[in-house]
C-alpha cells in the first residue's frame, strides 16, 4: 500500500514539472513577444507623431502662395546664396549633372530617407528646439507667444536663466516664411548641425547621413505642428474667456424675455412628441409603503447599490438616531 502511494506521488511530481516546464517555456516565450510588440509600438508611435508633424507641415504650407523659381540650386547652398540676396532659407537638392553624379545623388537620397526616419534625428530636433526656446517639453501648454512690442536686444526680452543669452521665441501666429520665424529656423539648423550632438550623442551618425533638404523639412515639420498646436490652444482659450464672460454678463430685460421664450417652446416640441412606448406604465410593478416598525434600525444593504449615504436623510432623525452611523 504505501509502495503504491509512493508511485502515485511520484507521478504527481513528474506531473508537476511537466506542467512547470511548460509554463516556463510558455511565459519565456510571451515575454519575447511582448517586448517584440513593445518595440514595434514604439516605432509605430514615433512613425505617428512624424505624420503629424508632416500633416502639419503641409497644411501650413496650403495656406502660402508659392512662387515658382526655376534656377536651380545646388546641394549645400541656400536659395538666397543663390540668387546673391538675403533672402529666406529655401532649399532645392542637388541637380545631377552625369550618370555618376545621379548613382552618387541616389545613394545619398536613400541614406537620407532612412536617417530622417530615425529617432534620433526627431530627438535632436526636439531638444535644440526646447534649448533654444527655454521649455522643458515642446507641449501645446507650454508654447510661449510671442513678446510683441520689444525685441531681443531689449532687457525685457525673455532670457535664459543661466547665460542671460536672449531665448529664441517664435510668432505662431503668423506663416513660417515670415522674417521672425524663418530666422528661428536657420538658428534652429545651424545649432544642429554645429553642436546639437553635445544634447543627443546618439544623433551623430544619422546627422552625417541625413541631407540638408531632409534636415530642413525635419525642422519646418516640427514647427508646423508646433505653431497648429499653439492656435488650438489659444483658440479654446479664447471661446473659454468668452463663454465665462457671457455668463458673468447679466442679461438685459429683452435678452431675458427672448431666452423664456426659447424655453417654453423647447419644452412645447419636447410635449408634442409622441410616446415611443405607451404601455410601459402598464407593465410597471405597483408598490406601496408597509407597516412603519418603531424604535428600529434600519437594515445594512449588503449590495453598493442598496446603499445610502447620510446626506440622503433627514437631519432631524439622525440627530434622534446617532446609532444608524454606527451600525454594521
Amino acid at each position: 500500500m504505501a509502495s503504491r502511494n509512493a508511485n502515485r506521488l511520484d507521478t504527481v511530481i513528474m506531473n508537476y514539472k511537466d506542467i512547470r516546464r511548460e509554463f516556463d517555456e510558455y511565459k519565456a516565450q510571451s515575454e519575447k513577444k511582448m517586448k517584440v510588440l513593445q518595440a514595434l509600438h514604439q516605432q509605430a508611435q514615433v512613425l505617428m507623431d512624424d505624420l503629424k508633424e508632416q500633416i502639419a507641415y503641409l497644411e501650413e504650407l496650403a495656406g502660402m502662395e508659392v512662387v515658382e523659381d526655376l534656377t536651380p540650386v545646388t546641394e549645400g547652398t541656400t536659395q538666397s546664396e543663390a540668387d546673391g540676396g538675403e533672402d529666406a532659407m529655401v532649399i532645392g537638392p542637388a541637380i545631377p549633372k552625369d550618370d555618376a553624379e545621379e548613382e552618387e545623388y541616389q545613394k545619398k537620397k536613400i541614406k537620407s530617407d532612412s536617417a530622417k526616419k530615425l529617432k534620433p534625428i526627431k530627438d535632436v530636433v526636439n531638444k535644440v528646439f526646447q534649448h533654444l526656446m527655454g521649455i522643458e517639453r515642446l507641449e501645446a501648454k507650454t508654447l510661449p507667444s510671442y513678446p510683441h512690442g520689444i525685441d531681443p536686444a531689449n532687457p525685457q526680452w525673455p532670457r535664459d536663466l543661466v547665460t542671460s543669452n536672449p531665448l529664441m521665441w517664435f510668432d505662431w501666429k503668423r506663416s513660417i516664411r515670415d522674417a521672425t520665424n524663418e530666422s528661428g529656423i536657420k538658428k534652429i539648423y545651424s545649432h544642429i548641425v554645429s553642436s546639437s550632438t553635445a544634447l543627443v550623442p546618439e544623433a551623430k551618425q544619422a546627422l552625417l547621413d541625413i541631407t540638408k533638404d531632409d534636415l530642413v523639412e525635419k525642422i519646418r515639420s516640427k514647427w508646423s505642428y508646433m505653431a497648429s498646436q499653439w492656435k488650438t490652444r489659444e483658440k479654446s482659450m479664447n471661446e473659454l474667456a468668452d463663454r465665462r464672460q457671457r455668463e458673468e454678463d447679466p442679461l438685459d430685460e429683452a435678452e431675458q424675455d427672448e431666452n423664456d421664450m426659447r424655453v417654453s417652446k423647447l419644452y412645447e416640441d419636447i410635449d408634442k412628441i409622441a410616446d415611443p412606448l405607451p404601455d410601459k406604465e402598464k407593465a410597471m410593478t405597483k408598490r406601496k409603503d408597509g407597516p412603519v416598525i418603531k424604535n428600529s434600525r434600519p437594515p445594512v444593504a449588503c449590495l453598493l447599490a442598496n446603499q445610502i449615504c447620510a446626506w440622503q436623510v433627514k437631519p432631524e432623525l439622525l440627530e434622534e438616531h446617532p446609532e444608524w452611523v454606527d451600525s454594521k
